[in-house]
């Protein structure tokens, strides 16, 4: 008795590069979703790319396994094209500048008012707000410089995601350069376990947070920093463009 032959299994292997193809456009659509930026979104679309050429180099070669995967990569890299051109949209952020008053109870008493640089969407569930000048806001005996980042919403995602999509970092730079010529960065971020109490309106709002967590990205050996304080922004209405990708 002879197992099924080759043309009884094309409707199977069919079925499954179709699946693969459907998988891979969910992927590719959920991907260019969340990497909006045309900067990471290029790295699904690469990615597809890659896929396309094992495929085809796959099928040349004459060997039936090898030519089965080959299908596949090219199943899953059309599929990742394809969820990215006809997934949803998203509206790219656009920026416009703003004020931001700096009130912080730890490390140190601080009151500053600095020139900040806002992010939005025409529907403003998103916004992403910094002080525009990295080094503006010093601590009271001159030694450290601080940065402060404010953002709302899931366009720029925290490596610590809160269900409330509210994220504080807190950079903390020696205003001295050190000997290696390295700058040595403390970064407090919040976590699910941060006390953050907000009050957001569509341009303008305040945050005050304490509890922050040491963040990836801080400089080796560097020891959490206890920050605490309050930000309150404006930002001016963007000339929005509607870009979207």
């Amino acid at each position: 008795m002879t197992g099924p032959g080759p043309r009884s299994r094309r409707p199977l292997v069919l079925l499954v590069l179709a699946a693969l193809a459907i998988v891979a456009a969910l992927g590719g659509a959920y991907l260019d979703w969340i990497w909006w930026h045309p900067m990471r979104a290029i790295t699904t679309t690469l990615i597809a790319i890659g896929l396309i050429v094992v495929g085809v180099v796959g099928l040349l070669i004459r060997v039936r396994p090898v030519r089965f995967v080959g299908l596949g990569a090219l199943a899953v890299g059309i599929g990742l094209i394809a969820g990215q051109v006809l997934g949803p949209v998203r509206e790219l952020p656009t920026q416009s500048e703003g004020t931001m008053h700096v009130s912080l109870s730890r490390p140190a008493q601080v009151e500053l008012d600095l020139p900040a640089m806002c992010q939005t969407v025409s529907t403003f569930d998103n916004l992403d707000v910094s002080a525009d000048d990295m080094g503006a806001l010093t601590l009271e005996d001159g030694t450290h410089s601080m940065m402060i980042r404010v953002t709302i919403g899931d366009m720029w995602p925290s490596s610590t995601p809160r269900d409330d999509r509210l994220s504080v970092d807190v950079i903390v730079s020696p205003v001295a350069i050190a000997a290696d010529g390295f700058p040595v960065e403390t970064r407090m971020a919040s976590n699910s376990a941060s006390d953050l109490q907000a009050t957001v309106g569509q341009l303008d709002g305040s945050i005050a947070f304490d509890r922050l967590a040491l963040a990836a990205g801080s400089s080796a050996g560097t020891a959490p920093i206890d920050v605490a304080g309050r930000v309150d922004w404006t930002c001016e209405m963007p000339r929005f463009s509607l870009e979207r990708r």
